[in-house]
């Protein structure tokens, strides 16, 4: 999820594009909202590792200048970034999946830096931690009972660990739904495996309703045997 990300042109006016030099060239203190990365806008061998030769001239110019990017330390959503970078002179930003902005110069190309460098916003292990607690907060909760000022019991909870009925349902689900959010955190294919969900539940409906139901003996089969049992019972009774 920090890697994936959206980005967009905001083509700033000339004093705009001066704005975000000046204040990515300043020295930023300790208490500053962002942090600046800069870099070779063309790494050597630009124009043959990309076959774009014919284009030399045209991108002479950035040779010899450096990329400046400025990370916003605090998560943002995508509007707060679009605004918050064009406020700031920038010519584009990027804006990642986990509330990471990026507000990207002019002497930039391919939108600046393709991975999430904001000091205080969520990356990928803080999300995995935040999804481990959800999880456990959520079956601690489900679990524990609910009394009233005066001491009465209000809600028994539900306990889990019963087999059987619904708690045994919601436990399965519970489970199987912190296993793929922590894949999902890894690759985002990994949201198609809640296609078993339905499967799932089909596999519970048949063993627990439809089979039971289809394969019960008929009335007529569970007669001889309630026979034999009150057969058995009184000889048991005259051994007595």
């Amino acid at each position: 999820m920090a890697m994936r990300s959206y980005v967009e042109s905001l083509n700033p006016a000339e004093d705009q594009i001066s704005l975000f030099e000046l204040v990515t060239a300043q020295p930023l203190s300790p208490d500053s909202k962002w942090t600046v990365h800069s870099f070779p806008t063309l790494e050597p061998g630009f124009f043959y590792k990309f076959n774009i030769e014919q284009r030399r001239e045209e991108m002479e110019s950035l040779i010899n200048v450096n990329c400046t990017v400025a990370f916003l330390k605090q998560c943002l959503s995508v509007e707060k970034c679009r605004s918050a970078c064009s406020s700031m002179g920038a010519s584009a930003y990027r804006w990642f999946h986990t509330g990471c902005c990026e507000c990207v110069g002019q002497n930039c190309i391919d939108f600046g830096i393709r991975e999430s460098l904001c000091e205080e916003c969520g990356e990928l292990e803080e999300l995995e931690s935040n999804v481990v607690h959800l999880a456990k907060s959520d079956e601690l909760y489900l679990a524990k009972p609910v009394y009233s000022d005066t001491g009465h019991l209000l809600d028994g909870g539900v306990d889990l660990n019963l087999e059987g009925g619904i708690s045994e349902y919601c436990k399965d689900a519970i489970i199987l739904s912190f296993i793929l959010q922590l894949l999902s955190l890894i690759h985002a294919y990994f949201w198609a495996l809640y296609l078993l969900c339905p499967c799932f539940i089909i596999y519970k409906l048949w063993i627990s309703v439809l089979a039971p139901w289809i394969f019960q003996p008929s009335p007529s089969e569970r007669e001889p045997s309630a026979k034999k049992n009150m057969k058995l019972a009184r000889k048991m009774n005259r051994l007595k």
